[in-house]
């Protein structure tokens, strides 16, 4: 069942922004000036992804891009060019969710995966990070290795949960 904003339970909303205030918070704790360290994965995308690709338009665009955008200004990211082309991926995502929703684990990672690439190869392209790209490419490949960890905690601790307390 493909929830709307009519028929999605409140906590949703509620455990979307708790979501995205604890990768905020844990993205900012793995922040470290060393370049020998791995860089911290995009976890504020992933959470973000996650709750589009799984309720679709019951979270709705605007706290979508309101978080997106304020993880561009926390996270010194260029303001607005990374929240553009992330919200163009998930809204691109939105319009084939009746597709993809049926879909197992492996392809929603995959799905993920290509997304997060394209983002990246468009702003290496438009911001030309030469100087980063080496970390920005480390950063990318932590991100998608990171995407089932973060899947697992939010399915079945959110997801499932509610299920059961629905049933």
């Amino acid at each position: 069942m493909i929830l709307s904003p009519h028929n999605i339970p409140k906590g949703y909303f509620v455990s979307f922004i708790l979501c995205v205030i604890l990768a905020m918070l844990l993205q900012l704790s793995m922040l470290d000036g060393d370049p020998g360290r791995l860089p911290s994965p995009d976890l504020v995308f992933i959470v973000c992804f996650m709750f589009r690709f799984r309720l679709g338009s019951a979270i709705g665009l605007f706290p979508i891009f309101i978080t997106l955008l304020f993880s561009d200004l926390i996270f010194d990211y260029l303001p607005g060019l990374r929240t553009a082309i992330y919200f163009v991926i998930l809204e691109f995502l939105l319009k084939r969710q009746k597709e993809f929703i049926s879909l197992g684990f492996l392809a929603e990672w995959g799905i993920f995966s290509t997304s997060v690439t394209v983002a990246f190869i468009v702003i290496w392209t438009i911001a030309l990070e030469s100087p980063h790209s080496l970390y920005g490419l480390k950063a990318l490949i932590v991100t998608i290795l990171t995407y089932p960890v973060v899947w697992y905690g939010i399915i079945f601790v959110i997801f499932r949960k509610r299920k059961t307390n629905a049933s």
